[in-house]
């Protein structure tokens, strides 16, 4: 299994390295699980395994419950155990109270007591423990309650762990002395997403849509975008200039849009009407300034981290 998740570059080393112990224990041990079914379901079927067969069924166990023990030492490799009964839905519950949720409540208290001292010091010294990579801009200063929303927020994507997991983010965040509905309770993306369509690659003609911020490596010191085919580099000037047009034609649309009333969403008609001659409303922009404010702020990301001046000073200015 290969695991690519752009949450794990925002905390300090240390936590995403628990971030990944605990996702990938409980990916790893269902699959193992399957792994284990299917192989007893083909012996079935043919009839009895040959020896090349077993032994490739050997191995293929064996790998996989690597993966499980290298997650943690604190993970069991036969939770699911070898009942035919079992599903991978039962093994995925049982993995879930039986290992992970213990570890959970052990793992958020050390961490909150190790990093006391940070969160005791200046809020400054505090944030500067995460590193920022490109396009972050949330202000992280509890690594615990960083880890919380992170591990919670990614086990809420099975659907039949929605109530379990939910009951687990509230105790959670009660060792934490944080309310349950408060704004720094909730999950939200760290990173802006900046996205430019149809890039094509000089060399060999390749189009793909780049993440700006997340694509991005960084070679020799400085940040810029490779073509995934080739592995040539995408021209830095032309990207510039796109991202260029697109923060001067973004502001542009904006001052000329159209008005709309706040309630019927009829257009404005005069110019010197206040009111809506249908519901007696107020009129209103169709796209809200905080919006176009949140892209601009998303390209001045993506020029601070790799170094766009002519289009940083740009976004600068229509900001």
């Amino acid at each position: 299994l290969v695991e690519h998740w752009n949450r794990a570059g925002s905390p300090p080393a240390e936590l995403a390295d628990a971030f990944r112990t605990f996702v990938m224990g409980f990916v790893c041990m269902p699959y193992t699980h399957a792994v284990k079914e299917a192989n007893a379901l083909a012996a079935l079927r043919d009839g009895g395994k040959s020896e090349m067969e077993e032994g490739d069924g050997e191995e293929t166990d064996a790998d996989a419950e690597g993966v499980v023990n290298a997650a943690g030492p604190h993970m069991p490799a036969n939770l699911c155990g070898s009942s035919k009964q079992s599903t991978v839905v039962d093994c995925a519950l049982r993995y879930f109270e039986q290992s992970l949720k213990p570890n959970l409540y052990r793992v958020v208290p050390e961490i909150e007591a190790k990093m006391a001292s940070l969160e005791q010091a200046d809020a400054e010294e505090a944030s500067s423990a995460f590193p920022r990579p490109p396009g972050a801009h949330l202000r992280m200063i509890s690594p615990a309650l960083e880890l919380v929303k992170m591990v919670t927020a990614v086990l809420a994507l099975d659907g039949d762990l929605a109530e379990r997991v939910q009951a687990l983010r509230r105790n959670l965040l009660a060792q934490l002395h944080i309310r349950d509905f408060s704004a720094e309770a909730q999950f939200r993306e760290p990173c802006r997403t900046a996205r430019l369509a149809d890039v094509a690659c000089r060399w060999c003609h390749d189009v793909a849509d780049l993440d700006l911020n997340r694509d991005s490596q960084d070679v020799d010191g400085e940040r810029s975008w490779w073509c995934l085919k080739c592995g040539h580099q995408y021209p830095r000037a032309e990207i510039e200039g796109r991202l260029v047009l697109i923060a001067q034609r973004r502001s542009l649309g904006y001052q000329l849009q159209d008005v709309q009333c706040m309630r019927c969403r009829g257009l404005r008609t005069g110019q010197l009407t206040f009111r809506c001659n249908t519901c007696g409303c107020g009129f209103g922009t169709r796209s809200r300034p905080a919006e176009v404010r949140e892209e601009l702020l998303a390209l001045g990301e993506v020029a601070r981290a790799h170094k766009l001046d002519y289009l940083g000073e740009v976004v600068q200015w229509l900001l």
